[in-house]
């Protein structure tokens, strides 16, 4: 891709590699054989009011036939629970965009597929939040509010564990 790798997600079933934070190469298991998205155009509109903001993908994962991507804002220009992020899906074969959720404060890397939705955890400070977002129409389904800031989003079987730092789980 001609930049350098900036983060790897694994999957039982693909491999996610974020070439600085704006290429998005998927490797489907087994072939193997990747498929590259350039999220550079989608970038560059996030925030016309604010051209000095620079987005990247932190969360990629291929949902069906579609890649399903969170987008932050990079950097420290935005203060701590400030809306700094949405989510995206694009079409496998045409490469449109399906859906883009509205501005939300980033959950990055606190993200699971479950069944017909993401489950996505945000805030640095108490209290937190999980959204539970459709995955075919992009609609917030849900926001539960926690009274700690998540660090990691699990699924056990058939449960979600939201754990926070020194606070414990819910």
């Amino acid at each position: 891709a001609g930049q350098p790798i900036s983060k790897r997600l694994e999957f039982p079933d693909q491999r996610i590699a974020i070439y600085g934070d704006q290429l998005v190469a998927v490797a489907p298991l087994p072939s193997g054989n990747p498929i590259v998205f350039d999220f550079s155009p989608m970038v560059a509109r996030a925030s016309p009011a604010a051209p000095t903001m620079r987005y990247g993908v932190q969360y990629a994962r291929v949902v069906g036939k579609a890649l399903v991507a969170e987008l932050c804002q990079m950097g420290i220009e935005s203060a701590p629970e400030t809306p700094n992020a949405f989510l995206v899906a694009i079409d496998l074969e045409s490469g449109k965009t399906l859906w883009t959720t509205g501005i939300h404060t980033a959950g990055a890397q606190r993200c699971v597929v479950s069944g017909r939705s993401i489950i996505a955890a945000a805030g640095l400070s108490a209290p937190g939040v999980v959204t539970v977002t459709n995955l075919e129409i992009g609609k917030l389904e849900s926001s539960i509010e926690i009274p700690f800031p998540p660090v990691y989003v699990v699924q056990r079987e058939r449960e979600i564990l939201v754990q926070g730092g020194d606070h414990g789980e819910a």
